[in-house]
């Protein structure tokens, strides 16, 4: 999830675009679920002669780069943004005479990635002796970070942890006693979310 919360306004260091435009406009943040893209949609209702609106992001220092300069109907997205990464942006707009308005307060976008993912799907399981050798389908989420294998003598739970498995494994080897076992596993993201079980897969053991 990526989290957007207005600031206060900076002191600037450098020259800023001369306020022409009464109209400082106003900036919308769209969020694109778990995956560090956010838009941008700026507005100025009700004021006549706006053409345009840049997006500029603050690179400390008080220096700002700007990123775009698009009809103000346009909308304008960031697909680049790390984990647990704060950018901070800023708006203005653009009359029908070239000069812009003063900028909007900042609005500090933070990529924290609080969703889980989907179960892995496509279970299944060989047996040979009492060692029991395990297979899956990811989900299709791109920061998988591990696979959790938990086994249970009783259908349902309470699941107790069989193996770790890196990402890119896809199988699990591991012991267990004769008998009856009920098998699940979990997907663990690079954040540490961890996804719901998998459907439940019983396994005999000789």
């Amino acid at each position: 999830m990526i989290r957007a919360t207005p600031e206060a306004f900076p002191q600037f260091v450098d020259k800023l675009p001369t306020p022409s435009s009464p109209c400082i406009p106003t900036l919308a943040i769209l969020y694109e679920s778990d995956g560090g893209e956010v838009g941008f949609d700026a507005s100025a209702p009700g004021c006549a002669g706006v053409v345009a609106w840049n997006l500029y992001q603050a690179e400390g220092l008080g220096k700002y780069r700007r990123l775009s300069s698009l009809p103000i109907a346009a909308s304008f997205s960031v697909a680049d943004m790390a984990l647990n990464e704060s950018r901070t942006y800023y708006a203005t707009t653009v009359g029908h005479d070239g000069l812009e308005s003063a900028m909007t307060q900042g609005y500090s976008v933070l990529h924290n990635d609080i969703v889980a993912p989907g179960a892995p799907t496509g279970l299944a399981a060989e047996v040979t002796g009492s060692v029991i050798t395990l297979s899956w389908t990811l989900p299709s989420e791109p920061n998988i970070a591990q696979v959790k294998v938990w086994a249970s003598a009783t259908s349902g739970g309470p699941y107790s942890l069989a193996a770790t498995e890196g990402q890119c494994s896809g199988q699990s080897t591991f012991s267990a006693s004769s008998g009856t076992w009920y098998v699940v596993v979990s997907a663990v993201d690079a954040a540490g979310n961890e996804s719901p079980y998998s459907a439940e897969l019983t396994v005999e053991v000789p």
